[in-house]
């Protein structure tokens, strides 16, 4: 976490969760026809865990699949994919 608070630019950080506050995608993911796999983790403060949301969501996804990474993660591109798929089959 250090490493990432310390190139955290604060503007940055309130454009992402501004972004992210009035976003709905809900209402047409019935439209999609490609698989879709969904990641998150368990410390997300935007989508949490505790709430279902991507849990529930993800079913309108026709291929539409969704893990939950039960560690904390700083970004997804720093974990290696053999890491969340161990053992998944897509």
């Amino acid at each position: 976490m250090k490493r990432v608070t310390v190139t955290l630019n604060a503007n940055d950080f309130l454009y992402a969760v501004s972004a992210s506050r009035n976003y709905d995608p809900s209402t047409h993911l019935d439209r999609i026809t490609a698989p879709v796999m969904f990641v998150n983790s368990a410390d997300d403060f935007i989508n949490p865990p505790e709430l279902g949301i991507a849990e529930r969501e993800i079913k309108k996804v026709k291929n539409g699949r969704f893990i939950l990474l039960p560690f904390q993660i700083e970004h997804m591109a720093m974990v290696p994919t053999r890491m969340w798929l161990s053992g998944k089959r897509i």
